[in-house]
C-alpha cells in the first residue's frame, strides 16, 4: 500500500496548488500498524491509509468496504460506492469514531478459500481453519449449529487465523 499511499499524497498536494502538503509515515513511525485507526480517531494523526476490515472489531460493517469472502466484485463495489448510496453509509459508520473515510482503492471480492478438500455444503466447512482479514466470515457457518471458535492470532500481514 505505500506506493499508493504516496501517490494519494502526491495528488493532493498537486489538486491543492501546494495549500497542502501530506508527509507518508512508515508503518510503526507514528502509531503501530494495526492501531492506526485509534490514532487518527484520537486525532494523534490526520489521516491512515489501510484496509478498514483490519478494524473489523471496531464496528464489523466495515468489512463491506473491503475484500471479504463471497462479497462485491471491484466493480460492483466502486459502483456501490460512489453511485448507490454506499460512501454514505460509510461516513455513518465511520462518524462515531471522528474519521471521515475515504475510498481509496478496491481488491476486489477475495477468494471463497483454497481448501485440501473439496467444499460442497455447510456441513464441508466444520473442522476447516480459515485464513481472513477482519472481522470472521459470519455467513460460513453453517445455520443453527454450534461454531468452536478460538481467539484470533496475527500472522505477518495482520490476517486473522480462526478454526471454525
Amino acid at each position: 500500500m505505500g506506493e499508493s499511499a504516496d501517490r494519494l499524497a502526491q495528488s493532493i498536494t498537486a489538486m491543492s496548488g501546494g495549500r497542502l502538503d501530506v508527509t507518508v509515515y512508515p508503518a510503526n513511525t507514528l502509531a503501530r500498524a494495526f492501531e492506526t485507526f485509534e490514532a487518527v480517531s484520537a486525532e494523534a494523526a490526520d489521516m491512515y491509509h489501510s484496509a478498514d476490515n483490519y478494524f473489523g472489531s471496531k464496528s464489523p460493517a466495515s468489512d463491506l468496504y473491503f475484500a471479504f469472502p463471497y462479497g462485491m466484485t471491484a466493480d460492483e463495489l466502486n459502483a456501490w460506492i460512489g453511485f448507490g448510496g454506499g460512501q454514505a453509509l460509510y461516513d455513518e459508520v465511520d462518524a462515531p469514531f471522528n474519521i471521515k473515510p475515504l475510498f481509496c482503492m478496491n481488491t476486489g471480492v477475495q477468494m471463497g478459500g483454497r481448501f485440501t478438500k473439496e467444499v460442497n455444503t455447510a456441513e464441508d466447512f466444520k473442522g476447516l481453519v480459515l485464513l481472513h482479514a477482519g472481522s470472521r466470515p459470519q455467513g460460513i457457518a453453517p445455520h443453527g449449529r454450534h461454531r468452536r471458535e478460538h481467539s484470533g492470532r496475527r500472522n505477518h500481514d495482520g490476517a486473522q487465523i480462526r478454526r471454525h
